[in-house]
């Protein structure tokens, strides 16, 4: 796809010139380069012919700070205005001047003929709004979201003579509006699991909801000294998870694996790391395009001072990795990082509740069985160490010399009866 069309470009004469700046009015860039053109060798002939229904048309968009284009004539000749170069981009500027629209719009033509086509048969005009369309931007294709409406052109003949386009981006609107529900219901789950597993299983079945921004994802747990992670959960099937992380030793200076030393590096810095995987055969992402790119992230919270978690997340091919992308999974990283968090804290909140009902039940049985031994009376048969004590002392002045029982001793006369 060129950049420019020199077939069209003509050397005009002054008086030629002035004729032209009356019927294509402006200085504008498509107004020059529109009477720079041959207009003779396209469907729509010399300019000095065209129908006074198409130059009123085409001064009026060129006269607009709004995107617009016309399509004229029954192959719809593609004419529009400056704002519309945004829309084009630099692949088709200016190669689309003058083209047939189906050439033009080619790869979304399956949207946008049908809506042409009840312009030109049925004199139908149509409104559509936020419609998803993937753009060819010369490298890639590009997902992006456009209001737009289709209105017939009357010509002079009182039959649909043109195509009037004008259209506006809402790519922003809808794809913030797609992220931020993402990380709304992330942030609502974050207070329910109550154990790090659920937690993690809950994040990602989340995420999972969201394959055009985030195309594939894997979640990692590491361990407390943060030499080891654990896969918790990913969207991806588990052998392309071993691909990811062949081994759950991190170690960056030692490590064979790109990706397992990325991780590693990343665990240390707390920065996340952009890293190629277009080596590893993944699911397809928006429109059948490859996934080439992932983000790897520390999944850490404002109050840890180190990652307690490692998140690896696929980067839509059909979106240009921006500052607002980058801060989406930022906050992505964080939404998880305080749902492992809150888990962890009513885990720990679990054990310390259950260590103390295990400590009041020891005491209540140990204070049980001592208000047991003061509350159960002795045996009637029981001797009382006190009475074998008596009984003792009793035995031993029964056989000493001299005593008697009952009587006192005739060699101690004072002595008492035992």
């Amino acid at each position: 796809m060129p950049n420019s069309d020199s077939r069209h470009k003509v050397a005009v004469p002054s008086a030629a010139h002035d004729r032209l700046r009356t019927i294509i009015p402006g200085d504008s860039e498509l107004a020059r380069l529109m009477r720079s053109q041959d207009w003779s060798k396209t469907p729509l002939g010399p300019v000095e012919q065209w129908p006074q229904s198409l130059r009123t048309s085409v001064s009026l968009i060129l006269n607009s700070q709004h995107p617009m284009w016309i399509g004229w004539g029954p192959q719809m000749v593609f004419l529009y205005n400056d704002a519309y170069i945004d829309v084009l981009s630099l692949a088709k500027h200016p190669w689309a001047l003058g083209r047939p629209a189906i050439e033009v719009w080619a790869e979304i033509w399956h949207v946008c003929g049908p809506l042409a086509d009840k312009v030109f048969q049925k004199a139908e005009a149509s409104y559509q709004n936020d419609v998803r369309l993937f753009m060819n931007r010369g490298d890639f294709l590009e997902e992006t979201y456009y209001s737009f409406s289709y209105s017939p052109i009357t010509d002079e003949s009182g039959r649909v003579g043109g195509l009037f386009c004008p259209s506006a981006d809402s790519s922003a609107k809808v794809l913030n509006a797609r992220r931020l529900r993402t990380l709304s219901e992330l942030a609502a789950n974050a207070l329910i699991e109550k154990a790090t597993e659920s937690a993690c299983t809950s994040a990602i079945a989340t995420i999972s909801k969201n394959p055009d921004d985030v195309p594939f994802a894997l979640l990692y747990v590491l361990s407390p000294d943060r030499r080891e992670m654990q896969l918790q959960s990913s969207t991806v099937s588990n052998e392309i998870a071993r691909t990811f992380a062949p081994s759950h030793a991190l170690n960056a200076a030692s490590s064979k694996d790109e990706i397992t030393a990325t991780v590693a590096k990343v665990v240390e810095s707390g920065q996340p790391v952009t890293i190629s995987v277009s080596h590893i055969a993944l699911p397809l992402g928006p429109a059948d395009q490859q996934v080439t790119h992932a983000i790897v992230l520390p999944v850490q919270s404002r109050a840890e001072a180190h990652a307690i978690g490692v998140l690896i997340a696929g980067v839509n091919p059909t979106r240009k990795f921006d500052d607002d992308y980058r801060t989406f999974y930022e906050l992505l990283s964080g939404q998880v990082a305080t749902a492992i968090g809150n888990a962890r804290a009513y885990e720990e909140e679990r054990r310390r509740a259950e260590a103390l009902a295990e400590l009041d039940r020891a005491k209540t049985a140990f204070f049980s069985n001592v208000s047991h031994e003061f509350r159960t009376p002795p045996h009637p048969h029981a001797r009382s160490p006190r009475r074998d004590s008596f009984q003792a002392r009793a035995r031993h002045r029964s056989i000493q010399p001299g005593t008697c029982r009952g009587r006192p001793s005739q060699r101690h006369p004072s002595s008492q009866a035992c």
